[in-house]
């Protein structure tokens, strides 16, 4: 059968066992060619080590190979690319073809009790005439799997390898020792870097300028600032309408000093949990921004657009959820490069802002009427007064309430961007596994401004369908807000502004069993709490294991009233 091998000692080369047979046994004589040549034969190569089951086959050489491939997978990242070298069939001469790694795939040997876990790569295609051959990965520079298996040979759905662990516990019982790097190979590795940086300094600013023109959707920034209603959970009442709780009346009912309620244009992906999406209050009436058709942010033209959205969670009422969001289209011969990013960013949670404010109830003859002021902050600011603002608005008319029993959490922030901008991303900002986030292309990082510390979610809508775009911001949004709602009431009722009741228990409990699933709405949520709290934000780092027995402890508090 025709395949591939190659050398990863001086005088050993690895293949598929399907390759040489797998009845083959030691010291059977092995034909092996050079490339480009059916008749220069390496002489007298023989099978050292046959392993039929694992599909791995080691030949030894008579002469010495001057070079040899390193082996490891050490780094290798879900989405790396990767490049498949072989000897198809309907060619006389060594190929390749590039792929991206893409996930594990475990196969179960029942007759061995045993479990093999292989590479699965795609976005190639692997032909006859591959097997054996080396599975490259381009970030790491190494031989990361052999070849052994197509899903289909007739198109570019890419196939799996043989693992690295694997092949050095099949080496490790030949008594075969891992070789050390050569310094041949590591020398033509960096001249191959560094001949492509040139490469990417020359293309840079032609890329990205093309990458720009690609539809109209521009660069979208967004801030939401989650706000924890306790009244739900003190036993007071607010105002009834809208209709939250049932079906509110789109473009009829209204949040008083926010806006009226509206339905999305786009109905919400079908496996979100929560159906209150659908409706929401616009906030053009709590914040706006005095000049903005003025305003730069970063070096481009004023923004255009904006969400001012309120979200209400409708089965508990303690969550609610102000969105704030602007539109930057750069002109048609700007071009955004990699360090304007931070520049907008700031500019954008610098914006000044006017919040809606209650100072008093002030006379209008026998009645007394709430009066709308503002007070302006920056908009990284705006949650304390917006927080303040919705428990007077949708308390009862004529009353300013007084208790402070709606509070603001620390903000997080999305930037929705289009293209390759961020392809060579600084320091500041961490690469997240892309199977932890619908297969998106996505960094995090925290950023500060005015002082305090936000994380920011960078998001590549051309990276993955629109859908999975709009699940995986909805739910890292949502994701955020539930967690600080759950930190927020457990916190107050340490502090004593709560007691326990039935309610209160129901509340966290519910709350914590969500945050402590693995996956939903393609999000891995715990490795994203993971993410944010390791890199210092201002996210409630308590342990989901301590919230949880503290929850216990509410409980029992219940039950033994």
């Amino acid at each position: 059968m025709r395949g591939c091998g190659f050398f990863i000692k001086p005088r050993l080369v690895i293949t598929c066992s399907h390759i040489i047979g797998r009845d083959a046994e030691s010291g059977t004589e092995i034909k092996l060619y050079k490339w480009n040549s059916r008749i220069n034969c390496l002489h007298g190569a023989r099978l050292f080590k046959n392993f039929p089951k694992d599909d791995i086959a080691f030949i030894e050489t008579r002469d010495c190979n001057p070079t040899y491939a390193p082996l490891s997978d050490d780094g290798a990242q879900l989405w790396h690319p990767l490049i498949a070298i072989g000897f198809p069939q309907n060619g006389n001469a060594f190929d390749s073809c590039s792929g991206i790694y893409e996930s594990n795939t475990p196969w179960c040997d029942n007759e061995n009790d045993d479990v093999i876990t292989y590479t699965k790569f795609k976005d190639c295609q692997i032909e006859e005439g591959y097997s054996g051959g080396p599975l490259l990965n381009l970030r790491t520079h190494k031989v990361m799997g052999v070849v052994n298996w197509t899903r289909n040979h007739t198109n570019n759905t890419g196939g799996w390898a043989i693992q690295i662990p694997r092949i050095e516990m099949l080496m490790s019982q030949c008594n075969i020792k891992k070789p050390e790097i050569q310094e041949s190979w590591e020398t033509a590795v960096k001249a191959g870097i560094c001949k492509e940086q040139a490469s990417l300094r020359t293309q840079h600013r032609v890329q990205v300028n093309r990458v720009k023109q690609l539809g109209n959707s521009g660069l979208y920034l967004m801030i939401q600032f989650p706000l924890i209603d306790l009244r739900p959970l003190l036993g007071r009442t607010k105002l009834n309408v809208p209709r939250w709780s049932s079906m509110p009346i789109a473009n009829q009912e209204f949040v008083h000093f926010f806006g009226e309620i509206r339905q999305r244009s786009k109905s919400i992906p079908g496996d979100l949990p929560w159906n209150d999406e659908l409706f929401y209050a616009t906030a053009r009436r709590a914040v706006t921004f005095p000049q903005l058709e003025k305003k730069h942010i970063g070096r481009f033209r004023a923004p255009q657009g904006g969400l001012r959205a309120l979200y209400h969670d409708k089965n508990s009422g303690v969550v609610e959820r102000v969105e704030v969001g602007i539109t930057i289209r750069p002109g048609q011969n700007e071009v955004l490069e990699s360090a304007d990013f931070f520049a907008i960013l700031h500019d954008f949670l610098s914006l000044p802002s006017d919040i809606a404010h209650l100072n008093s109830a002030e006379s209008n003859g026998d009645k007394r009427e709430r009066v709308r002021h503002v007070i302006r902050k920056p908009l990284i600011s705006a949650g304390s007064p917006l927080a303040r603002l919705y428990e007077n608005a949708s308390s009862q008319i004529g009353v300013l309430a007084e208790t402070e029993a709606v509070c603001s959490r620390s903000p997080v922030a999305f930037v929705l961007y289009k293209g390759h901008e961020l392809e060579e991303p600084n320091e500041q900002l961490v690469i997240v596994d892309r199977k932890l986030v619908n297969n998106a292309t996505v960094h995090y990082a925290t950023y500060k401004s005015h002082n305090r510390l936000i994380g920011v979610w960078f998001i590549d809508v051309s990276s993955a369908s629109s859908y999975a775009i709009r699940r995986l911001r909805i739910g890292l949004s949502r994701l955020h807000a539930e967690r600080a709602a759950l930190v927020e009431v457990i916190n107050s009722y340490n502090a004593k502004k709560l007691d326990a009741c039935p309610e209160l228990v129901m509340f966290l409990e519910t709350r914590h069993a969500w945050l402590s699933g693995k996956s939903k709405f393609g999000i891995d949520i715990l490795a994203i709490q993971d993410i944010a709290t390791a890199h210092r934000l201002e996210f409630p780092e308590e342990d989901l294991g301590d919230l949880g027995k503290r929850i216990g402890e509410i409980r029992n508090a219940v039950a033994n009233a």
